[in-house]
């Protein structure tokens, strides 16, 4: 009923119709009655409404409700039509309170209300629940103490940096200092309290430092490697805030290679401040100086110094090498020089490889799991094996270790048509999973639940005559003037996908022909009528289409030329078929040939030619007015040649071809 005022077909049905059967009688294109009977059908929708209380909280239609109010719950009914039920609700709260008393004992026993507690009674929380006046619960809590006359030792330790502090009533402010403390009250109810506080009031460590160190420096467990003002906050050993200031200055060694060859017959050699003498070898010399900021400016010089000849041997050793005098505990290129028998130092070469006992770290980044000799690890850490390499030396490696795991991703996803996703398109609803490879190098699997809604594309044809012009279709109206053609109509179907209507409209147009015949001196028969007088007759029909089809007929009644002047005629019309000029003699026997006007009319009654005659020069011993009429534009045809005055008028049939 929501839809109402509703159109179907070219019947409105307003608010306010009915459920029923309704009759339609039409005449159709065949020209017989056509019947159609609708079987309607109104749903309502369904609108409940209900009041109701409740204490703190209210189920709803699968919602839960704390605050009083008015809700709708809207949906379809089983009829499919729009519905709300409205819910009233008042939502009552259950009535907490909470009462404090303090007593001493020996007011015991002692009435609260309507309870009454007894000798014996102890200090706590007492509920009491009852029912409100606006039926729910009310919860009363007594909290009940009841005080002795006591001695009370208490003990508090606390930083200076919380002063000034409360303790009970009591004040200390900044300044104050550990010792006991004794309070002495009367309580309001004649209960006496003795109290002794024994305070310690502790301080925080403040430590300041400053350094200035090359590189980095360690501090509180930490490496600093910039220049800067550090804190570390802290809580000392007596339990208060503590901090210590470090003011830092990094200072950075100066580092330099130098590379440099020589002949060993160049020696003694001095490269900057240093001499190398006879019997150096080529090698990496280090020099270590202080620099200006106090840190160590070092210089690598890698100084290779070629002989002729040479003689090279190579050696493996464990932890020392003893050559040429000369014990080795370090793998490195030695060299020996001597003068060989062309005057050049010759120099021998030590390929020396010292092995000693090793620590070495591994560096490995799995996805789940990770076989190390043997052992399989399935969590990120550091781990410690040993190992007595080939040559009889500890080797301790250290394998950090990073554990990375694959990606699983899901998303459910509802598209018109297709959906692009991960590079592919998809045009059919269903459950896909895109295998890749994660940022971590791990195997990952994204899986996509998709559902596919189609667009719902309808054709329809509709055919009607130009007279039922404006028309309405379904909801749109074609004005007077629309035009036979495709129409599309685009909206949005429940599936929030596109809805495609296709219109192929046909209009029939309702025909109104004129129809123009020239008789002479007789009767015309028409459509089985008879019709002898000049004029306008109108006849209507039911074209092939199915539309109205109005014919009239202009009738022209020609008077012969004896009844002009009665003065004989003579008129020729040649050559006959005519192409392009056809040649007119005309005698009126006495008229004004200077009135008399010439007219060509087609079979259809329409005008094509028309002018006044020319009074042209006859032949020799002619007696007519002959005139040129170029008719090379008609088309092939019959035609009439009308000449008429004010007497009356002649018609002469001719053809063009």
């Amino acid at each position: 009923s929501s839809e109402l005022p509703y159109i179907w077909r070219d019947t409105i049905f307003g608010v306010g119709s009915e459920s029923g059967d309704y009759v339609f009688m039409k005449t159709a294109a065949n020209g017989c009655d056509s019947v159609v009977t609708l079987h309607l059908i109104i749903n309502s929708g369904t609108f409940n409404s209900e009041i109701v209380a409740e204490c703190g909280s209210y189920e709803w239609h699968g919602a839960t409700y704390t605050e009083s109010g008015t809700y709708v719950h809207e949906y379809t009914n089983d009829d499919g039509c729009q519905s709300a039920d409205t819910l009233h609700l008042t939502i009552n709260n259950s009535v907490t309170e909470t009462a404090e008393q303090t007593i001493c004992s020996n007011e015991l026993p002692y009435t609260w209300r309507d309870t009454i507690f007894g000798a014996g009674s102890e200090s706590g929380d007492y509920m009491f629940t009852k029912t409100a006046a606006n039926g729910c619960d009310s919860v009363v809590t007594l909290q009940l103490t009841i005080n002795n006359s006591v001695t009370e030792t208490a003990e508090l330790t606390i930083c200076s940096s919380e002063l000034p502090y409360i303790w009970r009533d009591t004040i200390f402010g900044v300044g104050s200092e550990s010792g006991d403390y004794v309070f002495n009250r009367t309580s309001a109810n004649g209960c006496d309290s003795v109290v002794t506080l024994h305070l310690t009031i502790n301080s925080g460590t403040f430590n300041s430092e400053t350094v200035a160190e090359c590189g980095s420096y360690e501090w509180q467990g930490k490496t600093y490697t910039e220049s800067g003002t550090y804190v570390h906050e802290y809580t000392n050993d007596d339990g208060c805030q503590s901090a210590d200031t470090l003011h830092l200055t990094i200072n950075n060694s100066v580092t330099e290679t130098a590379e440099q060859t020589i002949c060993s017959s160049e020696l003694p050699y001095i490269w900057r401040d240093t001499i190398f003498g006879a019997g150096s070898e080529s090698g990496d010399y280090v020099f270590t100086k202080t620099a200006a900021n106090g840190c160590d400016s070092v210089v690598t010089l890698h100084l290779t110094i070629n002989t002729p000849q040479h003689q090279s041997q190579t050696h493996t050793a464990i932890d020392s090498y003893a050559w040429n005098g000369t014990t080795y505990t370090v793998s490195g290129t030695y060299t020996y020089s001597h003068t060989d028998e062309n005057g050049c130092e010759q120099v021998d070469t030590l390929h020396l490889t010292v092995h000693h006992s090793t620590a070495n770290e591994v560096y490995a980044t799995a996805c789940d799991n990770y076989t190390w000799n043997a052992e399989n690890y399935t969590v990120s850490g550091n781990y410690v094996q040993t190992f007595l390499t080939a040559h009889g030396a500890d080797s301790v490696v250290t394998l950090h270790l990073t554990i990375n795991s694959g990606t699983f991703n899901s998303e459910t996803v509802a598209e018109c048509g297709s959906y692009e996703w991960q590079g592919e398109t998809y045009t059919v609803s269903g459950t896909y999973v895109h295998e890749y490879t994660n940022d971590e190098g791990c195997q990952s699997a994204d899986t996509l639940h998709l559902t596919i809604n189609n667009s719902v594309t309808e054709t329809a044809e509709q055919t009607i005559c130009s007279s039922e012009l404006p028309y309405t279709w379904r909801d749109t109206v074609f004005e007077v003037g629309s035009e036979s053609g495709d129409y599309v109509f685009t909206k949005t179907a429940a599936s929030g996908c596109d809805s495609v209507v296709t219109l192929h409209l046909t209009i029939n147009n309702s025909f109104t022909n004129d129809t123009v015949v020239l008789c002479q001196d007789s009767c015309f028969i028409w459509n089985g009528l008879s019709y002898c007088e000049s004029g306008d007759y109108v006849q209507e029909f039911t074209a092939l289409n199915g539309c109205d089809s109005l014919v009239t007929l202009h009738l022209t009644i020609v008077v012969g030329i004896n009844d002009l002047n009665n003065n004989k005629p003579h008129v020729v019309v040649y050559p006959n078929p005519a192409t392009d000029i056809l040649k007119v003699d005309f005698d009126c026997g006495g008229c004004a040939v200077e009135n008399a006007v010439m007219q060509i009319v087609d079979m259809y009654g329409k005008v094509v030619w028309g002018e006044g005659i020319k009074k042209g020069e006859a032949a020799i011993s002619s007696p007519y007015n002959t005139n040129f009429i170029d008719v090379s534009h008609l088309a092939n045809g019959v035609y009439l040649l009308r000449i008429t005055t004010g007497d009356g008028s002649v018609a002469k049939a001719f053809v063009k071809q």
